[in-house]
C-alpha cells in the first residue's frame, strides 16, 4: 500500500521548508504543530487538489 497523495504533499512541504529555515526534523515538527501548519496544509490540499476551483496559497514564510 502506497502513501496517499495528501501525505506525500505534506512531506514535500515539510522537506522544502526545513532546509530553507535551517531546522531539524524535530524543530520542524514542533513548529508545525505549535502553529497548526499540519492542519493548514491538510486543508489547503483538500481545497486545492480535490476542489480545483480554489486559489489559495500557503504563506509558510510567515512562520
Amino acid at each position: 500500500m502506497g502513501m496517499s497523495k495528501q501525505g506525500a504533499f505534506m512531506i514535500y512541504c515539510a522537506e522544502q521548508y526545513k532546509p530553507a529555515k535551517h531546522l531539524t526534523g524535530k524543530q520542524l515538527a514542533e513548529l508545525f504543530s505549535k502553529y497548526q501548519v499540519w492542519e493548514y496544509v491538510s486543508t489547503y490540499f483538500c481545497q486545492k487538489f480535490q476542489r480545483r476551483d480554489s486559489g489559495l496559497h500557503m504563506p509558510l514564510s510567515l512562520l
